[in-house]
């Protein structure tokens, strides 16, 4: 009908999706003054020009704030249009800006309820049987402004809203507001639109690489964005006093250039400019790098390599063959692991043997690096219990503690005793230039805890 020839309707799946990325990043879901409407402010005129003809409305330029800034593009969506734009992009919102679409959408349900149900005040009423006889005997001709001229109704909104709700045509009825509650999947259209509104394509040239980053106080959007890239996520304290944190997620290297060109297709003009910026260092790096690495090779002799390390002799190391062809030891390893012929010598941390418990005699396993006597902690304290038993003279390999005074707590080498005595008649007989610490370290005690023992022996 023709309450509904002016309504969005964006059919296409990926359009749909850059345009809730847009809006997730700056765009605004207002109710003033008893309208809603869905506002998109950029600097990106290219942007907002294509958002306002996917919406079907104008867009104009405002004033800049301060003299440096950009000028701002505004498009703006309102009523019934707005209303439609928010139930298509609702399942593609975080938290957040769900929560706002939910606000707006509930007032123009209640807002619909009160119009169809009669509460609100009419010049003229007309009673829902007389207003469908009317419109179904309604000339094609006749405009709908003449309609409810003849029927004397001044409100044309509200009679538009009741005719929807009677015929089931619906921009008003409650039934076509329902929110879709499930989360749909996002695509790259919807990290397009993202990355378009908040979003950071920079060149490291100190690490000859290129990133994608992200920056928002929303965590959920940043969890989908991160969990659809792979992206690096952590998250960084508010700058100022009532500020929300920021979680930050970034792709760098590789990744984020594959990223790049997938995107590139959907960004406007600002942005393609920036990312091809981007490509284009990050391909020459590329292609230095390989040239690099071809140059390399060339001067290697990959042959006498491979001959010399399988005509090695037993326990001939790596190192020793690398300083033969003056070369590093690492790069020697890459070239023979290219080559097949080095197998990594990590392969013996890796390996299990199977030895038995002198204790208990149970079989158990262990790594071969290791010599393993006991299967378990309790075996191993039953047989130093047991050596101690038999008086083996053994002692534990435990170091003492440093702040242990001999001849009190335990001697300051293992199994001998040191009295008193013998640091007080050391402390007496000390030479001028015997210092506190050249006392404290031949007893291999702390000088601070050796001052107040000899403090509380009356010697210090």
């Amino acid at each position: 009908m023709c309450a509904t020839k002016s309504i969005p309707n964006v059919e296409n799946l990926d359009l749909l999706q850059w345009m809730a990325g847009i809006l997730e990043g700056e765009g605004s879901f207002l109710l003033c003054q008893r309208r809603i409407s869905i506002v998109l402010c950029m600097t990106d005129a290219d942007i907002v020009q294509r958002m306002a003809l996917l919406w079907g409305v104008a867009y104009f330029s405002v004033s800049k704030r301060k003299d440096h800034h950009k000028v701002p593009y505004v498009c703006r969506a309102s009523g019934t249009r707005a209303a439609y734009l928010m139930q298509q992009i609702y399942p593609y919102m975080g938290a957040r800006r769900r929560s706002q679409i939910r606000h707006c959408l509930d007032f123009v349900e209640e807002a619909s309820r009160r119009r169809s149900s009669g509460e609100t005040a009419r010049k003229k009423k007309v009673a829902n049987e007389d207003l469908l006889h009317a419109w179904n005997s309604k000339e094609p001709s006749e405009s709908f402004r003449a309609f409810a001229r003849r029927l004397g109704v001044a409100n044309r909104n509200s009679m538009k809203t009741r005719l929807e709700t009677l015929t089931g045509g619906g921009a008003g009825a409650s039934a076509e507001l329902r929110l879709r509650e499930e989360e749909a999947p996002k695509s790259l259209a919807w990290i397009a639109g993202l990355l378009e509104g908040e979003g950071c394509f920079d060149c490291n040239r100190r690490n000859n690489t290129v990133c994608v980053t992200l920056n928002m106080t929303d965590v959920d959007v940043v969890n989908d964005f991160a969990a659809i890239t792979s992206a690096f996520l952590w998250k960084e304290a508010p700058r100022r006093n009532g500020w929300k944190p920021s979680f930050i997620a970034r792709v760098q290297g590789v990744k984020a250039a594959q990223l790049m060109r997938a995107v590139l297709p959907y960004m406007g003009q600002r942005r393609s400019v920036r990312i091809e910026d981007c490509l284009a260092y990050f391909d020459g790096v590329l292609l230095a790098r390989k040239v690099r690495e071809e140059a390399k090779a060339a001067r290697l002799p990959l042959p006498a390599f491979k001959q010399r390390w399988l005509s090695r002799a037993e326990g001939e190391s790596l190192l020793k063959i690398a300083q033969e062809f003056g070369v590093h030891p690492d790069s020697l390893r890459k070239q023979l692991l290219k080559l097949g012929v080095y197998e990594s010598p990590i392969y013996k941390y890796t390996q299990n043997t199977t030895s038995t418990c002198s204790i208990c005699g149970s079989a158990f396993e262990h790594l071969a690096h290791k010599a393993a006597m006991y299967c378990s902690r309790k075996c191993s304290g039953q047989a130093a219990a047991i050596r101690l038993r038999a008086g083996a003279g053994q002692v534990s390999r435990k170091r003492p503690a440093k702040h242990a005074i001999a001849g009190e707590v335990t001697g300051t080498r293992p199994g001998k005793l040191l009295p008193q005595e013998a640091i007080c008649v050391r402390w007496r007989s000390r030479k001028p230039e015997d210092s506190l610490r050249v006392v404290a370290r031949e007893f291999c005690v702390n000088h601070e805890t050796l001052r107040k023992r000899l403090i509380a022996w009356g010697v210090y």
